[in-house]
């Protein structure tokens, strides 16, 4: 159901470091504990990252 709503890699661009699943997991730490953004946890991708897919 969120597939669509997660941007996919550009063709041609550098791989991906994180995963789909590894952003919407941080995405929804994020949107549940409503933490600060530097205050995600280190298991996750970086909060710059994440932030930028909530951007988009």
């Amino acid at each position: 159901m969120l597939h669509p709503l997660v941007p996919a890699v550009r063709f041609g661009g550098r791989p991906a470091k994180h995963t789909q699943r590894e952003i919407l997991n941080a995405l929804v730490y994020r949107l549940r504990s409503d933490c600060a953004w530097k205050l995600l946890p280190h298991d996750l991708p970086p909060w710059q990252t994440v932030y930028h897919y909530w951007r988009r």
